[in-house]
């Protein structure tokens, strides 16, 4: 894939009917959950019973099993692969497994710990959290320090979440309402990525992680605000990450700035969309695995861009200077040139899905044969392939340079 991202959402965002019709109607799906509850010793059913949002465990768990489960049915049915994984809290740890950085029983197993460590914290009752939809963010900070609550997530450019104690939050919120701000005190068990999260993160700490680096450095972590990289110590940065804020904001602004827009929610919710789209409404060719027909909306979406890569190779065909005088190389430039501007045509022409082994080809061709025909330097070629790079992520597929 070229510019795609998958992204996962956190807990607190769980549609329980969308779940149960998806383990009602897929046997991987079914099979998943029976070997997720054979890992950590629990029964499917007490999963299913009250409202889940209640229970930081259940919530924990099934949230990071319907994305998973989302994610493998779709790598089974579409089989492509994505150049950016990104997760929203509890997410980062699905988009480590997803990615192959954590296998899925490794994943469960902390995500297990985790859930129980953040749960424990959250029996006093004395935590909360609440949303508010602004864009100052200079005066939701002062506020942030004038009431002594903290800011757990940086959702979107209008929307910002503080948490903590809620005794503060009730004066915070009061303040919030004289100031004509919207806001909504959001229904969770505690106050998470705060302070009151210490206990729990403290625990985690004492859990060994292990780990494959190898794709790490394609995850972006929404608690560094940036890539993981091999010399990150994700035992430690997953502990601490309960207590640090999510910049979920950050990982919005790297995707528009490397144009990486076609991206998949996997979810039972649509949550993290809205938030792509607040930022920066009609950027974003983004879909969830909740949506009808994603996937086919998802494949039409990369389609499209792949088209925009073919148009790009055959700009970069024309407009390189001839060096060459070379009669019979211009003759097959001109063949192998029109060839390739036929295939683009009839893409077009019939409106026929384009994918990334198209790609590859024109790719190929370009370097192999048509800018070696016409003699181009090869400065130029290399700058050619270094704009291509950066604007299409050609690197994402590990093509050679």
């Amino acid at each position: 894939m070229i510019n795609n991202a998958a992204i996962f959402p956190g807990q607190g965002n769980l549609s329980l009917e969308k779940f149960r019709k998806l383990i009602g109607e897929n046997l991987e799906a079914q099979r998943i959950l029976n070997k997720a509850m054979n890992t950590i010793g629990k029964k499917s059913e007490d999963f299913f019973q009250g409202d889940v949002q209640n229970s930081t465990y259940n919530s924990q768990i099934l949230t990071f099993l319907s994305s998973y489960i989302f994610f493998k049915i779709f790598k089974r049915d579409v089989q492509d692969k994505f150049y950016m994984y990104a997760g929203h809290s509890l997410g980062e740890i699905t988009a480590l497994v997803c990615a192959d950085v954590v296998t899925f029983d490794e994943g469960l197993l902390y995500v297990n710990e985790r859930a129980k460590a953040m749960e424990e914290c959250t029996t006093d009752k004395l935590g909360g959290m609440t949303a508010v939809f602004h864009n100052d963010l200079n005066l939701l900070e002062k506020l942030s320090k004038q009431f002594e609550v903290g800011i757990s997530n940086y959702n979107s450019k209008k929307q910002i979440v503080f948490s903590g104690n809620l005794e503060n939050l009730n004066k915070l919120e009061f303040e919030l309402q004289e100031k004509s701000i919207p806001f909504k005190r959001l229904k969770v068990a505690g106050a998470f990525h705060s302070n009151l999260m210490k206990k729990a993160s403290e625990s985690l700490g004492k859990i060994r992680l292990n780990y494959n680096s190898d794709n790490i450095d394609r995850v972006f972590s929404s608690a560094l605000g940036r890539f993981y990289n091999k010399e990150d110590n994700l035992t430690r940065i997953l502990s601490e990450q309960i207590v640090m804020p999510v910049q979920w904001n950050v990982v919005i602004n790297q995707m528009k700035e490397n144009n990486i827009t076609n991206i998949i929610e996997f979810g039972t919710q649509p949550v993290l969309k809205k938030f792509f789209n607040s930022s920066y409404p009609s950027v974003f060719d983004i879909v969830s695995s909740c949506d009808e027909d994603y996937e086919n909306i998802y494949i039409k979406n990369s389609s499209n861009f792949y088209l925009k890569f073919l148009k790009k190779i055959i700009s970069i065909a024309v407009c390189s200077k001839n060096n060459s005088d070379d009669l019979k190389g211009f003759e097959e430039y001109r063949n192998i040139y029109q060839n390739l501007l036929q295939k683009c045509d009839d893409f077009i022409s019939n409106d026929s899905i384009v994918d990334v082994s198209t790609c590859q080809l024109f790719y190929d061709t370009l370097f192999s044969k048509l800018l070696l025909l016409k003699s181009v330097p090869e400065s130029e070629i290399i700058g050619r392939k270094n704009e291509l790079k950066e604007n299409f992520h050609i690197g994402g597929l590990k093509w050679e340079f």
